[in-house]
């Protein structure tokens, strides 16, 4: 599934698994792409705390969430995994 800034694979398995994939095309230095992957994984953890899911997540960032502060990320992602939620289920 494709959403602003990256494109989200999903997979059923019985328990939650996610993974944050920052290639250097979107970011050229290893500390930017670190820190783009822990806001990620930060804002999933969050969101399986409060809505539990289980299945595999991958995202796959594209250049344009290089531009989105870290609340519209927070959005998105947000969005993202509610209706990828709904094609498991």
């Amino acid at each position: 599934m494709h959403f602003t800034g990256f494109m989200l694979i999903v997979a059923p398995y019985p328990t939650f698994h996610a993974s944050v994939v920052v290639s250097k095309k979107v970011l050229n230095t290893a500390v930017a792409r670190n820190k783009l992957r822990r806001r990620i994984y930060d804002i999933v953890r969050n969101y399986h705390k409060q809505h539990a899911c289980a299945g595999v997540y991958i995202f796959i960032t594209k250049k344009e969430v290089t531009s989105l502060k870290f609340p519209v990320l927070r959005e998105i992602v947000h969005e993202s995994l509610q209706s990828a939620k709904k094609h498991i289920t």
